[in-house]
């Protein structure tokens, strides 16, 4: 997360309308096809002042993953248990489309920084590492069964999923 009282306001709104520029264009093209040059004429950065940021498209895609993992992270901590699952269901629901365009035709080491940022949200006290990784994985994999499906189908089967898991995790 952004720790707001050591950076100045300036490179906190640089960094938010990169992140920003690069969520919107996530929704409308895969990654592979993703240039530096989008996500700066989308934000309405300069080039220099993405790389004073960044080192490449593969940076700012890593960072904008921890961020994102911090945020849910910090939402899934407030919530009960119980209600864990809807709040990860919630944010699938909505990052449903960037995530697969990130994964359709990503190289594997952007594939591992996925599951890597996925695993962190799972990892804590009622998930073992295995775990974690199972559920990350089939949570990419799952992508490519149910892609030419709705949304709704894919949450649905990433729902009884979850579902399915927590209950072993309680056991």
């Amino acid at each position: 997360m952004i720790d707001f009282k050591k950076e100045d306001v300036r490179i906190i709104k640089t960094r938010r309308a990169l992140f920003k520029a690069m969520q919107e264009l996530l929704k409308y093209q895969t990654y592979a096809y993703l240039k530096v040059y989008d996500i700066c004429h989308e934000a309405y950065v300069s080039r220099s002042a993405f790389y004073s940021h960044f080192k490449d498209k593969y940076d700012i895609l890593e960072q904008w993953l921890t961020e994102l993992l911090c945020l849910i992270k910090d939402d899934i901590s407030n919530v009960s248990y119980e209600q864990r699952e809807v709040c990860i269901i919630g944010y699938l629901q909505n990052y449903c489309k960037i995530i697969e365009n990130l994964i359709n035709q990503a190289p594997p080491e952007q594939i591992r920084t996925i599951i890597n940022v996925l695993n962190g949200v799972f990892l804590d006290k009622s998930y073992t590492e295995i775990k974690a990784s199972f559920i990350s994985a089939g949570i990419i994999g799952s992508f490519y069964q149910v892609k030419r499906r709705s949304v709704e189908a894919y949450v649905k089967v990433i729902s009884e999923c979850l579902f399915y898991l927590s209950g072993e995790a309680q056991n």
